[in-house]
């Protein structure tokens, strides 16, 4: 559920009031890019990690960023204000194409997750990815379809998430997260960038978290007959932070070791920044 107030090309107004033109090329054909991130009292410990990552995919797509750092920081501090100051909420950041410029806009959504939900793991499924290996999906456009189609089979086979894998039989990424997988020599495995995934900000986090605790991380393709070979699965994503897997298909995953421990790190890396 959306809060009332939005930014929306330097204006801060309510969500029905922002106004694009609907033969433009981003209602039409999804031109633009985003980025999702969850704030605690309107801060992020990762609000540059994602302003960056943000403004690399316009640049790569031509697309002008118009909204410098600073400037977002002051619109999520203004909308959380606006919206009724909550402890936590979810922020969406999008560029779109419109009839003959681009739209900036800002919106800040309830945050609905209860972590006791997924303190016994979830469960995922599988599907193949549509579009193996494209630059495309190494960056957040808003040409969702894709995704969105997969995760409403998912939500409707009563699962948390689908994992993609490729037309050579690897896992890949979720269609909102990253996947990681523990040996049982406690080596930590996750698909590497060159596989067309995304480089998530929570992802780079878990590799370096892992990298000082002095946990080998290893970034190789992972088939799904291999699954059976680990103890342990997780996902990563910037809402979720990291969610313990118990089932994947058939394959049952009863240890969350991992999982735990990085769950304590991002809780002191906030912590330490709110």
């Amino acid at each position: 559920m959306w809060y009332e107030y939005c930014y929306f090309d330097g204006h801060f107004i309510k969500i029905n009031d922002a106004n694009i033109n609907i033969s433009s090329e981003g209602v039409l054909f999804g031109y633009g890019v985003f980025d999702t991130l969850k704030l605690v009292k309107a801060g992020s410990p990762f609000l540059k990690n994602h302003f960056l990552r943000f403004k690399n995919h316009s640049d790569l797509l031509k697309i002008p960023v118009s909204i410098s750092f600073n400037n977002l920081q002051n619109a999520l501090t203004t909308l959380w204000m606006k919206n009724k100051k909550p402890d936590i909420a979810i922020a969406k950041i999008s560029i779109i194409k419109g009839k003959t410029d681009f739209h900036t806009a800002i919106l800040l959504r309830k945050y609905d997750h209860n972590h006791l939900k997924f303190w016994n793991g979830v469960e995922v499924t599988i599907a193949k990815k549509t579009t193996d290996f494209a630059n495309i999906n190494r960056l957040k456009t808003c040409n969702y379809l894709d995704n969105l189609l997969s995760r409403i089979k998912c939500k409707n086979s009563g699962c948390f998430e689908t994992i993609y894998f490729n037309y050579a039989g690897y896992l890949t990424e979720g269609t909102a997260c990253n996947i990681f997988f523990v040996s049982k020599n406690n080596s930590v495995i996750t698909t590497p960038l060159s596989m067309g995934i995304l480089n998530g900000v929570t992802r780079q986090t878990v590799l370096r978290i892992l990298n000082k605790k002095m946990i080998t991380t290893l970034e190789k393709p992972i088939r799904i007959n291999q699954i059976n070979q680990f103890k342990e699965m997780f996902l990563t994503n910037s809402v979720y932070e990291v969610i313990p897997v118990k089932k994947l298909r058939k394959h049952e995953f009863k240890v969350f070791s991992t999982c735990n421990l990085l769950r304590r790190e991002f809780s002191l890396i906030w912590n330490k920044n709110t």
